[in-house]
């Protein structure tokens, strides 16, 4: 697997985000219930992308049945402030955030690029991240360390989110 630098992430995940189809994608359960500051479940969905003829994979964490698509970016936003670069997809999709260099975990030195994102369709209702290492590193490829530690570190997020702090929406 090819390690990817975080511009190539970001123009990779630009062009992922301008050309999704809308349509429903084959294993889509139904949510029965968006209760707020909660999710479904977790899922990780393998992606790629083209750009320059070279075929990129990389993985998306996903949190499922969300009542509210926004609660990554809002999530990161409380933790680190204003993003570094905002990625607007084409066909009025939702912009995805991202994060340069940033400290997830206390106990680590390790710095992240964090893409925040998510859909709220008639198909689909998400808050989602993509999280590489400072070497580029796909943090949510299987088998990685990070994994469970990214997966909890976000559900914490969104199980922690304050409703009543408003400045994410206000820069948004």
């Amino acid at each position: 697997m090819k390690m990817i630098s975080f511009y190539v992430m970001v123009l990779c995940l630009g062009f992922a985000i301008a050309c999704n189809t809308g349509k429903p994608p084959t294993a889509v359960k139904k949510c029965k219930t968006f209760p707020p500051n909660d999710f479904s479940e977790a899922i990780i969905v393998n992606l790629e992308s083209v750009v320059d003829g070279d075929t990129l994979f990389y993985n998306e964490l996903r949190f499922l049945c969300v009542y509210n698509s926004m609660y990554t970016k809002k999530g990161m936003y409380d933790s680190f402030g204003k993003w570094d670069v905002m990625i607007n997809p084409e066909y009025g999709r939702i912009s995805e955030l991202v994060w340069k260099d940033v400290k997830l975990f206390e106990d680590d030195s390790l710095r992240f690029q964090v893409a925040a994102g998510g859909i709220e369709s008639i198909y689909d209702m998400y808050a989602s991240v993509t999280v590489f290492d400072q070497y580029g590193n796909d943090m949510l490829l299987e088998g990685s360390p990070y994994v469970e530690k990214i997966i909890d570190y976000f559900a914490l997020l969104i199980f922690d989110n304050d409703n009543k702090k408003l400045d994410f929406y206000k820069q948004f």
